[in-house]
């Protein structure tokens, strides 16, 4: 299920970031049909967003600003709770923060995010950012401990 962004001004950040990344052309592949952005810029743009949903005050937080240009497969990262914000989905100046992107769990659109849970393949033409979230393990009780090991993810 997509996640909406209810501060307008993280919206207004994640929109502003959106067409920074579209003129971005220092990106480094990963995967086939999968780039980084290595702007030494990226740093400062990712920062307005992070800091209005205050993501980057969780101690060991990372994001990656990524470009999508065909289908790829999205794994959730081990220990770590993995957001996926579309910046734009389409071609062109147009689609900067526009377009819709159909998923198993809803239509995903700039504005909002998804949580990657296990796997998650994409198609399409997007920038995207990836933002991944400690999971934070609490103390648990002894009779918790004897039967499991329960772990508990940062409520965002």
């Amino acid at each position: 299920m997509p996640i909406a962004i209810c501060d307008e001004e993280a919206v207004l950040r994640l929109k502003e970031l959106s067409a920074w990344a579209f003129t971005c052309v220092q990106m480094e592949m990963e995967m086939d049909n999968f780039f980084r952005c290595v702007d030494e810029n990226r740093h400062a743009k990712v920062h307005a967003f992070l800091s209005r949903t205050e993501f980057n005050r969780l101690k060991g937080f990372g994001y990656k600003l990524c470009r999508v240009t065909g289908k790829i497969t999205l794994k959730k990262a081990a220990r770590y709770r993995t957001l996926l914000f579309p910046l734009s989905i389409g071609a062109g100046s147009r689609s900067i923060g526009s377009g819709e992107l159909m998923t198993d769990f809803g239509v995903l659109k700039p504005g909002y995010g998804a949580e990657i849970n296990s796997v998650f393949v994409v198609d399409a033409l997007m920038d995207c950012l990836i933002v991944l979230l400690p999971e934070l393990v609490l103390p648990m009780t002894q009779t918790q401990s004897q039967s499991r090991q329960i772990e508990y993810t940062v409520i965002y």
